[in-house]
């Protein structure tokens, strides 16, 4: 048996990237700053970091060849997010016969994004709230359906995984705002793709403050997605009365849907942070549902769904 370590000399990568998307909302720069450097050497002796996953192996050579050619599930981030947020999601879709492709946005929306070969760190890009644009989501959601296009392409020609990937079973997947990302995807361009899963989706702007009430992304509400799609939502999001409105206007456009909304879940059920922290500390601030068993669901909701429609 294989492991894979978590977070190793990751975490204190993504709490920075967290202090500056957050902190930065309430406090000076500076100030971020000072409290990243004294958390810092506590993070690096954190037992989190040693966490592992198991039966998995960084840099394991590719199969040479399969008894029949595999899906391929391109899986996008939410706002303030990252890839790896969604690394024990992806590790049991591969144990499950699947390839599993994880990009890091680079539209500003993550937290914190290494890019380029000297690993630039490309921070959250915080809106201009003074005057606030009301296109400005949706084209960040139409950068990053461009950044899931390319990693589909990427992956179907890449020479060490291509003749193991059947290009007629590539599924699009995403979480809040990469839901609306993968809508984008899978609203415009159907054909490549086999099927969709649209976790717990952001698919409606709101801010009274602004004047803002409009729908994100524009694509999947005036064209909805014709593609088998999988919607899993959350109790919380359920009970924002115009978010469900929208997400309901949403699902009505998309004829081949399966819907599922779990209870005693709040939008971040549907990340690894569930295996982040004990037990106890979701008890005490969330649900009261064991949020480690919900996660479970919604990966055999999500496994099943795959094995349903990209065998």
């Amino acid at each position: 048996m294989l492991d894979v370590p978590l977070f190793r000399n990751r975490l204190p990568f993504f709490v920075e990237g967290y202090l500056h998307t957050f902190g930065c909302m309430f406090l000076p720069s500076i100030i971020v700053k000072i409290i990243y450097q004294i958390l810092h050497p506590i993070l690096l002796i954190l037992p989190l970091n040693h966490t592992n996953i198991p039966r998995c192996t960084f840099g394991a050579p590719p199969q040479t060849k399969t008894e029949s050619a595999l899906p391929l599930v391109v899986w996008s981030h939410g706002l303030t997010g990252t890839g790896c947020e969604h690394g024990l999601l992806a590790a049991t879709l591969a144990l499950s016969g699947c390839v599993v492709a994880l990009p890091h946005h680079s539209d500003g929306s993550s937290s914190m994004t290494d890019i380029g070969e000297a690993r630039k760190k490309l921070k959250y890009k915080q809106p201009d709230y003074k005057n606030y644009d009301s296109a400005f989501r949706q084209k960040q959601a139409e950068h990053r359906a461009s950044e899931v296009e390319e990693a589909r392409k990427l992956c179907l020609n890449h020479a060490q995984i291509k003749h193991l990937l059947d290009v007629d079973k590539v599924v699009v997947a995403g979480f809040s705002f990469g839901a609306a990302t993968a809508g984008i995807v899978a609203s415009t361009n159907p054909g490549a793709y086999k099927a969709a899963m649209l976790i717990d989706g952001w698919w409606h702007i709101h801010f009274p403050k602004f004047g803002l009430d409009v729908n994100l992304p524009t694509q999947m509400h005036d064209q909805g997605v014709s593609i088998p799609t999988l919607f899993v939502g959350s109790e919380e999001f359920q009970k924002n009365v115009r978010l469900n409105q929208a997400t309901e206007e949403v699902q009505a456009k998309t004829p081949k849907r399966e819907v599922h909304v779990l209870e005693h879940t709040n939008h971040g059920s549907f990340i690894d942070t569930t295996f982040w922290l004990p037990k106890w500390f979701h008890r005490a601030v969330g649900p009261p549902r064991d949020q480690q068993e919900v996660y479970g669901h919604f990966i055999g909701l999500t496994i099943a769904f795959v094995k349903k429609h990209a065998p």
